[in-house]
């Protein structure tokens, strides 16, 4: 069972939380130690890096948490490296991933003013790319992660790839398909545009196979008047019924945490979604009260925390 660092648990949360905060602030790198840095492969013609940090006296063949992030993120964005640094102090290895968006050895955010081109099939497949590396490396046992909707491509993944090294899933805040961004409603009300009439002429130039062709000032994601490849416009707005998250809890084969944020305003319905699927033993809940859709300040603390108490449940 991994146990935290005596010392560490003498300095209170909130004191350590801004020492790492403040690190990150002046621009030192918090993964730079010996035991932590980016690790890169190369896949489908792209670069893929994730920042990878290795608990004290600890060697990735001895287990490792995958994490995901969401959408067009990346994994230095709040929570991501605190979790990872709250992680090894509990002994835990992990590895954050960047998903590439169809960018050579991507960093940061993703610039909306650049073509999007990428698919959600995409970003499922590098996280299969990042397992079947991490077991080249030794490693036979994983718990996946996910953070928003990088949580809904995990529970994806997970339900699709039943392999003996996935020990757990752990759903952060996850993202559901029919949640209001994705709708016709909801880009009615975000663009005032009907996506209807957008997404079907997309679908037509897919079905013809030029799903490469630009379409340019077409409103998406969180990005307006962005230019997007029909195929990608296709990917994120078609919905199919496996990208619906009570259907990914019923394909669930592995046991699985929901973390929820009691104050998310991106993912209000979670606790609504998720309660009637929910047994108390392969798929728990949790509420994490007065958090964030981001779990910042201390809720990442309590997040951690009920991770590594169903980490232990499922003994990983």
């Amino acid at each position: 069972m991994a146990k935290m660092n005596p010392l560490l648990s003498l300095v209170p949360k909130a004191i350590f939380r801004l020492i790492v905060i403040s690190i990150i602030a002046i621009g030192v790198d918090v993964h730079s130690a010996a035991s932590a840095g980016e690790v890169r492969q190369e896949f489908r013609g792209k670069t893929l890096n994730g920042m990878l940090v290795l608990a004290d006296g600890k060697a990735v063949a001895d287990g490792l948490i995958l994490i995901t992030h969401s959408l067009i993120q990346h994994n230095g964005r709040e929570p991501m490296p605190y979790v990872q640094e709250l992680f090894k102090q509990h002994g835990y290895n992990s590895l954050a991933i960047n998903y590439s968006l169809e960018i050579d050895d991507r960093h940061g955010p993703f610039d909306c003013m650049e073509p999007h081109r990428y698919t959600l099939n995409r970003s499922l497949d590098e996280i299969g790319a990042w397992v079947n590396w991490l077991k080249e490396q030794g490693v036979t046992k994983l718990i996946l992660f996910g953070h928003s909707y990088g949580g809904n491509e995990i529970a994806r993944y997970a339900a699709n790839n039943d392999e003996d090294a996935i020990k757990g899933v752990v759903l952060l805040g996850p993202g559901t398909a029919d949640h209001r961004m994705w709708s016709p409603g909801g880009y009615k009300i975000r663009y005032g545009k009907e996506l209807n009439s957008i997404l079907a002429r997309a679908e037509l130039l897919v079905a013809a196979g030029k799903g490469d062709t630009l379409m340019e000032n077409v409103d998406f994601l969180y990005c307006p008047r962005a230019t997007v490849s029909t195929a990608s416009f296709v990917s994120y707005y078609r919905v199919p019924p496996e990208r619906l998250l009570p259907n990914l809890m019923k394909a669930a084969k592995k046991p699985t945490l929901f973390i929820a944020a009691s104050e998310d305003n991106r993912m209000p319905d979670l606790n609504r979604l998720v309660k009637p699927f929910v047994d108390g033993e392969r798929t728990r809940l949790v509420i994490i009260e007065g958090s964030g859709h981001f779990f910042l300040d201390l809720n990442s603390d309590d997040a951690v925390e009920q991770a590594i108490e169903f980490f232990r449940d499922i003994r990983f």
